[in-house]
């Protein structure tokens, strides 16, 4: 039997199977306003969201799952990218390889994806371990 304290660190996989850790990944990372801030408008933060983190938010609660969402996006821009590719030069006057370009629209379609996908990983992995320590953290409720 493990437990909390005998565990690997950075071994959360068995955290995202409570019910605690499930709510906490699927909880929009955004940010709240104060009650006394909340008459000006300002944010209880200095900055406000990223347009990754209102994506990856809006991700989020699409019905479908995000890790589905990244592939599809990835194989879009892919796909793009290969067909930007075939109406250039390059491939009119056949300098490129349809092995080259397939190659090449892979990676560039799905590095961007891919990275947006890891951004949203680990949002939720960060969401799961504040939770999991929230009880020994030494800040209030509005400092957490």
């Amino acid at each position: 039997m493990t437990t909390r304290s005998s565990r690997a660190g950075g071994d959360f996989s068995t955290d995202l199977e409570t019910p605690e850790g499930r709510n906490a990944a699927k909880r929009p990372l955004t940010l709240s306003v104060n009650q006394e801030e909340g008459e000006r408008g300002l944010p209880d933060r200095p900055y406000s969201p990223s347009w990754v983190d209102r994506f990856t938010d809006w991700v989020r609660r699409l019905p479908v799952m995000s890790w589905l969402f990244y592939l599809a996006l990835g194989l879009v821009l892919t796909l793009g990218y290969v067909t930007l590719v075939m109406a250039s030069n390059g491939w009119a006057t056949v300098t490129l390889s349809l092995d080259t370009v397939l190659l090449y629209g892979l990676m560039n379609g799905m590095t961007f994806a891919y990275l947006l996908g890891l951004i949203h990983y680990l949002d939720n992995s960060a969401a799961v371990a504040l939770a999991r320590y929230r009880s020994v953290l030494t800040v209030d409720d509005t400092g957490y």
